[in-house]
């Protein structure tokens, strides 16, 4: 008697509909209307206010930049909050390159009836070059709008409640830096909610928070109505050096939660980041969070304090958020431990497990994660030789990535279903399941001690697996399987796919296809765990399985490849700069694109130089495509010397320059053979000591001035500085159309679309 050949779809059809569930219960809430209650937040509210924000790229700088300000100002001002607009210059050295900036960050406060601490919900409101910034940070900007619009609308908050949208985020967390280093406010905040976006597409999960966070977690789990996140992504923060203003705050020693929108990456700092392409359920959840957070901190006693010792937590199966101590994370890993252990003794009293066994359970879980990751990249290779021009619009990402997931997902279950066929034919399913179970186990045990936020992926689901194992062991050897059988693996199996399936989903999104390999490991650490499900699925025919998943991999890269194609919503980049050198008079058009296309043959033409632009870019070493270009009108920035000092033989000079074109950014350089160090910037002191500097600096400078104080101890020879002027658009050229092509925009990884105007300043 065999197993009903009806089984092994019925598995795949169980683990299919697990899978589903997974990503259903990560979904964001869906948006509410216009028309929504005054004291609930509306994400079609927030979406007029982005309407006034997201209309065009803002960078620290630009007219555009400024335009936002006061926009937000006056909401901010309506609200009843007193706001406050805080200049300063930052600078942060980096080696040979000093790299400051002009912020203008907009900070608001509304006291509370009896305050204990300070809540802020904190955004940046400017973007990249060319990105109108709906996600990055629009979304959190207007979010926090709309949030505190509705807890104005309700009873008046116990604490006084903070604002703070910074400036220049992009250019190094700088606005951040601002706040924290300089403004009286800062020690006056107890509790701090970030809200970032690094796509534009599902959940608001919280990413980051602080270290002794159980006290904050708690308060999450307890009154937050779609909570979301992991201490996966606090132990990745602590290892990682990604930032995000938040991590400028929790440095300083706030408490808090940093949410973002990551899903989406495909627009991430890119001209496509706008508000169509924005999900208004993502919005609705950045939302949610912080007018739920904002009211629940806003009325606590803050004074017994916001820190407690770290905890696990993470979501599971529409249960929101499950937190315990670290205290019990030991516990937990010997447990399995045991668990195993008892499991293991069993099989061998048995006779139903032996070491040849286990040992190639083993090796065959090993052997699945290798085949299934170059698989993976010979997928990847293969998409991107068909698709170069792709890679270029989003950095790493492509488009419609999901088609790629999919595929890499079949190939996992093709090459552990290859694995298990191969291995099964000498050993039983108990000992590979078994020596499957190895390597997630010893995972287990280690990250409980090691990592312990990370610890729930690997314990909860070996312990299912071992479950699911020892069930194997208790069933007679040669008894067919049937749909009893099917109830209790799945039952034991539906938590590992629950457990597993959020944070496989969020190294994709992390990283998005470009790490293919690693997903498909990802994916496999998963499936080695449900061998007994394998063994389910295989019985009627050990190789159905095998050719089918393959079969699906192929025809899902196959539509990705042709669903990813350029067309509408899909447009290829190119990259255009204008430089001028303002002492030869020269003009020039200037590309990276090897293969120009015919709106860039219209300026770079056949018979173009290559050059690397380095009296532009001071140390770049790409080439580029230059042309001649008509050279424009764009008057010389003015420089004048405010001081002039010689004292035991070192000259001081504190001088003075001025725009006439409005930058969003200026470089600085010595030109002189003596050498020359810059000692301050805008009275702000740089600690560096070599003479061969540059300095980029971005926002337009209080007055549209930079003072620079520099020393030097050549007493004789004329003091000569470079200036590069930066302008974040093409100018006006008559005659030419500078307006790209349906389907072509500007290039979202390179310089592009500005223009370069180069001087020498002299000062005798």
């Amino acid at each position: 008697m065999t197993s009903p050949k009806w089984l092994g779809p019925a598995v795949i059809v169980v683990g299919v509909l697990g899978a589903l569930w997974a990503w259903w219960l990560e979904r964001p809430p869906e948006p509410l209307p216009v028309d929504a209650p005054g004291e609930s937040f509306s994400a079609e509210r927030a979406r007029i206010l982005l309407e006034k924000i997201a209309v065009r790229p803002h960078m620290p700088g630009s007219a555009e930049h400024a335009r936002v300000r006061e926009f937000l100002v006056r909401e901010l001002e309506d609200l009843g909050f007193d706001v406050e607009i805080q200049e300063a210059t930052v600078v942060l050295p980096r080696g040979r390159v000093i790299r400051s900036a002009t912020v203008r960050n907009i900070l608001a406060r509304k006291h509370g009836t009896s305050s204990s601490g300070g809540v802020a919900i904190a955004s940046h409101y400017d973007t990249r070059q060319l990105a109108p910034g709906a996600g990055d940070d629009g979304s959190g900007v207007a979010a926090t709008l709309e949030a505190v619009r509705a807890l104005s609308s309700g009873e008046p908050l116990r604490n006084d409640l903070y604002i703070v949208i910074t400036d220049a985020e992009e250019l190094g967390l700088i606005g951040a830096r601002a706040f924290v280093n300089e403004h009286p406010w800062w020690p006056e905040i107890s509790i701090l909610l970030s809200l970032e976006a690094r796509g534009s597409a599902g959940q608001s999960a919280m990413i980051e928070t602080n270290a002794e966070n159980g006290w904050v977690i708690r308060e999450f789990a307890r009154a937050d109505p779609h909570p979301s996140g992991s201490s996966l992504y606090y132990e990745i923060y602590q290892r990682l050096p990604n930032d995000t203003d938040f991590s400028i705050y929790k440095r300083a020693g706030v408490s808090g939660l940093n949410f973002a929108i990551a899903e989406g990456a495909d627009v991430y700092h890119r001209t496509t980041d706008s508000i169509e392409n924005l999900s208004l359920a993502s919005l609705q959840h950045h939302g949610e969070h912080a007018l739920a957070m904002g009211r629940h901190f806003g009325n606590l006693d803050l004074t017994v304090g916001t820190t407690a010792p770290d905890v696990v937590f993470f979501r599971f199966a529409g249960l929101g958020l499950i937190v315990y101590s670290r205290g019990w994370v030991t516990l937990f890993s010997v447990f399995a431990l045991i668990f195993a252990a008892l499991v293991a003794y069993e099989g061998s009293v048995k006779r139903r497990l032996t070491v040849g066994g286990v040992c190639m359970g083993l090796m065959m879980a090993i052997a699945a994660a290798v085949l299934a990751a170059g698989l993976a990249q010979l997928m990847l290779m293969l998409v991107r030789g068909a698709h170069h021009e792709l890679g270029s619009v989003v950095g790493r990402a492509l488009y419609n990535e999901g088609w790629y997931v999919l595929a890499v997902v079949c190939i996992t279950v093709g090459s552990v279903a290859t694995a298990f066929g191969l291995s099964r034919r000498w050993f039983g399913a108990a000992s590979l399941a078994s020596g499957a179970l190895l390597v997630p186990l010893a995972l287990a045990i280690t990250t409980s001690w090691y990592a312990p936020g990370v610890s729930m992926l690997f314990v909860w689901p070996v312990v299912f697996a071992i479950g699911a194992t020892r069930q194997l062991l208790a069933r007679a050897e040669n008894k067919p399987f049937d749909g009893a059988d099917l109830a209790i693996f799945g039952v034991l199996g539906t938590p590992v796919v629950l457990i597993l399936t959020p944070p496989v989903w969020a190294i994709y999104i992390g990283l998005n296809i470009s790490v293919a390999p690693v997903i498909a490991v990802a994916v496999t650490t998963m499936l080695v765990l449900l061998i007994p499900l394998f063994e389910l699925a295989t019985q009627a025919n050990r190789w159905w399985l095998v050719s089918g998943a393959f079969g699906f991999a192929i025809a899902f890269t196959v539509v990705g490849m042709i669903d990813g194609r350029p067309g509408p919503g899909r447009p290829i980049p190119n990259d255009l700069l204008y430089v001028l050198d303002r002492e030869s008079g020269e003009a020039a058009w200037a590309t990276m694109e090897a293969e120009p296309g015919a709106w860039l043959s219209e300026f770079v033409d056949d018979e173009a130089t290559t050059a690397n632009l380095s009296s532009f870019l001071a140390g770049n070493l790409r080439s580029y495509r230059v042309s001649a270009a008509p050279a424009v009108n764009a008057p010389r920035a003015q420089s004048t010397i405010v001081s002039d000092v010689i004292d035991g033989g070192v000259r001081s000079l504190r001088l003075a320059v001025s725009s006439m074109l409005g930058p969003e950014q200026m470089n600085i350089s010595p030109a002189s053979e003596s050498p020359v160090l810059l000692r301050a910037i805008n009275g702000v002191v740089v600690q560096q000591g070599a003479d061969d500097w540059l300095l980029q600096h971005f926002g337009r400078p209080p007055n549209g001035t930079l003072v620079l104080d520099l020393t030097t101890e050549d007493l004789s020879a004329p003091l000569e500085l470079v200036l590069v002027e930066f302008l974040m658009r093409l100018p006006p050229v008559p005659g030419v159309n500078l307006e790209r092509p349906a389907g072509v925009v500007a290039h979202g990884g390179r310089l592009t679309d500005a223009s370069l105007f180069r001087q020498v300043v002299s000062f005798e």
